[in-house]
């Protein structure tokens, strides 16, 4: 179905479903340029400033030490007589007019600050524009030297120093200022053994900053990235958050102070040097480097610093003063609580660890029972602004859809939740496992849909397009009536640890939200940080369900090989930890994904047994059975079996319609599936008929006027193209048409397919002028667009080729038709069935202008699993050339074979055609009846083929 649209259109079916043109562009990502040259000092680059001879009434004795933020210089406070240590600050490029300002601001508030573990400020001011703190000099050392000093230092010495500069953050965090950049560099002890934090040249009210170049490097693998932060810190001590140019707060700079004090304790820094990237990668996995050296370090302080260092701020310690809590007093509390804790565990398992995590009151079921009903009220104003506020045509019907399925959801939630719960209470021991396990599923459900309304209101300006196929998605409510037991997570002894495991669950709603609704590379950064937290909360099943969401958003980002590493993770972690829903997903998205997108047909075979054998596991999740069928049927259908995937189809499609879902979307997108495999069959009738029925449910459930319908518009119009009911498929085009130009404008990428089917219609009808003036169009925006789609600018090629060889211009014809092989063979090779196809216009051009020889040169193989009616189509066109060639006796046994196998009127007429000149040469009576069943045939492949029709007209007349 060359030319047709996307049926999928961002879709996600498990994995994936291909469809009539497959797969999103991948983004590409820049890198600031780099210098080529290295050791050489840029020209441009400012030279150290002179020491001055005084600053105020300061007299400048020596220059203490240069840094990015500014110059230390020790001084003498004559006035005072004593020493002080004068920093000149620089405001940041970026900052503009507000940089001194801000700073002089900051300077006061550290100035406010008297905390005996903190510099002490003696005053702040402006001197010729820059801003200048003088402070208390210390005579001592850094940290840093200080712990090189002397070798290992002993636990107990080291946690007493880091404990000293912990006050110090936790006072200036007290005072709503971020230090931003503590390592052991930026704090002194002196001579007495105190310690005092330092250089608080950035610190900061908590704000949001550029992302670091790193980011790139890690969100975008294989890609080059400068070695060095673009924002402020020291990369080898900065929070994830402050490289990801996030939010920065108190728990930015425990995670920095942890750094520090794990180097300090083990002699090395707890993530790897070296590449930047790595050490990234590191702290989103939570991998602790191993020490080189034995030390006797407490487990309770390992425990704590591990906390201080996990990648995600809100799994860290609530704040410094909880970190220096579990550092200092906690372990004596410890011991004294273990005896109290053990036994009120023992009775929250024992009172029933379900009750206590579904039923918070005793008693109020009703109380949780209209929890969707709540939520969908707290939502619904601002999502029906957001969605119904842009000009769309198609948004208040979107509204409505939207509105009735969510009542509808929460109504029946509400029954199917107070249900269990007011029976769980009166049921018997051995019937409440399966009572809390439909719970469980029931607030699952309410996590999912929460993280859909969440997704939808991140992107107001999408809403509307994406809030019906959103809410399409979750599962039906009816689902959970067939939940029989307790998910594995929730076997677990450990309250705590399970509602804090169900926060990640919560998130992992939404990123996998987030990718359905296309927002692919913010749900991946985000993926990663939830990875962090789910390993660092010890929960298996937890790592596999976030490899899981990583690995479909890297096939949706067209990243197939790191998709199949990912996703093989998560199917091992899965299945080694008992999560099989987990497993069965991970397996039917690497079928597709090994099967389809990296043709490795064994591994693909491997993962087709295992999704298999795992839905008997899973059999009450009847979604993930549908999606794996789907899956399989699209491996199939590439490898030429064509009956098998049409089967598979019509098992996920029966799961899909006993859901009994008013207008369903998942049935009308494995309709159009469908309709691929039956056109690819030859069965056209049945490739319109799905389509007829895909698109009245796309049209009852998003409006008349929504991108998806106008994408059912155009693949319908396809179909009724090739059968010759061209005055409808052209109504449909311009109607699909009016609706993307309506929501996109008239310059939009996204309008060429829908042009290119328009124009290919039109030029079937002779209308050239009309038909050329959009190719033009559609080949102009497809070749100023971002990033160039090899494939659609090859369709649009063969479209006028095909054109200028109906008008008889066939040298125009054979270079338009010659440059779209060389686009297929480029963008697919040489031996694919898309070159064939096009290799098949380029003989149809060279036989017609007479060059038999050409054309035979040119003419396309069969292929190993083509169906019966790709097959008879070659065979059809290599008979028509022996004929040209006056291989007669090897033409005409060819025409009689394909002929009954040919659906479509073009191919069927012209065979008919050259069978009746075969028979009308040697006289027989059956030629005139033959050609006039080509001329039928012809007469409805539009008016373009005049010439061949009058041939047959002649040949019948002559009879």
């Amino acid at each position: 179905m060359s030319g047709s649209r996307d049926e999928r259109s961002d879709e996600v079916l498990g994995a994936s479903a291909p469809t009539l043109r497959l797969g999103p562009q991948q983004d590409v990502s820049t890198e600031p340029p780099r210098s080529s040259r290295k050791g050489h000092a840029r020209k441009d680059m400012p030279k150290e400033p002179a020491m001055p001879a005084r600053i105020g009434r300061f007299a400048i004795e020596a220059r203490l030490g240069t840094g990015g933020m500014g110059v230390v210089y020790k001084a003498e406070d004559r006035q005072l007589g004593r020493k002080i240590a004068i920093k000149l600050l620089r405001a940041a490029g970026d900052d503009g007019g507000d940089g001194a300002a801000r700073l002089l601001r900051e300077a006061q508030a550290l100035a406010r600050l008297d905390h005996p573990n903190v510099v002490a400020v003696h005053e702040v001011g402006v001197l010729a524009d820059e801003v200048f703190v003088a402070m208390e000099f210390i005579e001592g050392e850094t940290l840093r030297k200080w712990m090189a000093r002397g070798g290992p230092r002993p636990w107990q010495e080291v946690t007493a120093a880091f404990v000293q500069a912990g006050r110090g953050l936790a006072a200036a965090h007290r005072a709503e200022l971020v230090h931003r950049d503590f390592k052991p560099e930026n704090a002194m002890i002196d001579v007495h053994g105190r310690v005092r934090v330092l250089d608080f040249g950035l610190a900061r009210t908590a704000g949001v900053g550029p992302p670091s170049s790193l980011v790139a490097r890690i969100l975008h693998a294989g890609a080059p990235g400068p070695q060095t932060s673009m924002i402020a810190g020291t990369p080898p001590y900065m929070a994830p958050e402050q490289h990801l140019g996030l939010p920065c707060d108190a728990r930015s700079d425990q995670f920095s102070f942890c750094v520090a004090f794990y180097e300090a304790l083990f002699g090395v820094r707890p993530f790897p040097d070296g590449d930047p990237a790595q050490r990234f990668q590191a702290v989103m996995a939570g991998e602790l480097h191993r020490p080189p050296r034995p030390a006797k370090v407490p487990k309770f302080l390992r425990a704590a610093l591990a906390r201080g260092l996990a990648a995600v701020p809100n799994r860290r310690h609530e704040s410094m003063d909880a970190l220096l809590h579990a550092i200092t007093e906690a372990p004596r509390l410890r011991r004294r609580r273990r005896s109290a804790a053990a036994l009120g565990l023992l009775l929250a398992t024992a009172g029933g660890l379900a009750l206590s995590l579904w039923r918070e009151t005793h008693g109020e079921c009703e109380g949780h029972a209209d929890r969707v009903a709540r939520l969908w009220a707290e939502r619904q104003a601002p999502l029906r602004a957001a969605i119904t506020g842009v000009e769309a045509p198609y948004a208040v019907e979107v509204w409505q859809t939207l509105a009735a399925a969510m009542e509808a959801r929460a109504d029946r939630w509400g029954e199917l939740y107070l249900a269990a719960c007011e029976a769980y209470t009166e049921a018997a021991p051995e019937q409440q496992a399966a009572l809390v396990g439909r719970m469980t599923c029931l607030s699952g459900q309410a996590r999912e849909l929460a993280a859909m309304l969440t997704a939808l209101a991140e992107e107001p300006a999408s809403a509307a397009r994406h809030a019906v196929k959103a809410e399409g998605q979750l599962e039906p409510v009816a689902a959970c009536v067939e939940v029989e037991g307790l998910p594995t997570w929730l076997h677990g002894s450990d309250v705590r640890q399970t509602m804090r495991a169900e926060e990640v669950r919560r998130w992992l709603a939404e990123i996998k939200t987030a990718n359905e609704v296309g927002r692919y590379k913010p749900a991946l950064a985000r993926a990663e940080v939830v990875l962090a937290a789910a390993r660092e909360l010890g929960e298996p099943a937890l790592v596999a369900e976030a490899l899981l969401r990583i690995g479909n958003l890297q096939r949706s980002l067209v990243d197939y090989e790191r998709a199949a590493s990912i996703l093989s993770d998560a199917y091992f972690m899965a299945l080694g930890t008992g999560a099989a829903e987990v497993a069965a997903e991970a397996a039917s998205a690497l079928l597709v994904v090994d099967g389809y997108h990296r043709n490795d047909r064994e591994r693909a075979d491997l993962w087709e047994r295992s999704a298999a054998a795992l839905l008997l596991r899973v059999a009450d999740r009847p979604r993930i059975a549908a999606a794996f069928y789907n899956n399989r049927a699209v491996v199939r259908a590439a490898e030429g079996r064509h009956d098998e995937a049409a089967a598979d189809y019509r098992r996920a499609l029966a799961i899909y319609e006993a859901e009994e879902v008013l207008d369903n979307p998942k049935v009308a997108l494995v309709l159009g599936n469908m309709s691929r495999v039956e056109f690819l069959r030859g069965d056209l009738a049945a490739a319109a008929e799905h389509l007829e029925r895909s698109l009245a449910i796309r049209e009852a459930r998003f409006g008349k006027d929504h991108p998806e319908v106008a994408i059912g518009r155009s693949n319908l119009a396809i179909v009724l193209t090739e059968v010759g009911e061209l005055e409808r498929a052209t109504g449909l085009l311009r109607r699909a048409l009016a609706t993307e130009e309506t929501l996109y404008g008239p310059r939009h990428a996204k309008l060429a397919p829908t042009l290119d089917n328009l124009a290919k219609t039109l030029a079937r009808q002779a209308q050239w002028d009309d038909a050329g003036q959009l190719s033009q169009r559609a080949l102009a925006l497809l070749t100023g667009a971002e990033r160039a789609d090899a494939a659609a600018i090859a369709d649009v090629h063969t479209g006028i080729g095909a054109a200028l060889v109906w008008q008889g211009r066939f040298e125009e014809a054979l270079v338009e038709l010659r440059q779209a092989l060389t686009l297929r063979e480029q963008d697919r090779g040489a031996d694919h069935p898309d070159t064939d196809l096009a290799r098949a216009e380029l003989t149809e051009a060279l036989l017609l202008a007479g060059d038999a020889e050409a054309a035979e040169a040119t003419l396309p193989r069969p292929r190993d699993g083509a169906t019966p009616a790709q097959t008879a189509a070659v065979q059809a066109l290599r008979a028509r050339v022996l004929l040209a060639r006056g291989f007669v006796e090897l033409a005409e046994p060819l025409l009689t074979q394909t002929l009954p196998l040919l659906p479509a009127p073009l191919a069927r007429g012209r065979a008919r055609l050259a069978l009746a000149k075969i028979h009308a040469a040697r006289g027989e009576a059956d030629a005139a009846t033959l050609a006039g069943q080509a001329q039928a045939d012809l007469q409805a492949a539009g008016a373009a083929f005049e010439r061949e029709r009058a041939a047959a007209a002649e040949l019948r007349g002559g009879r």
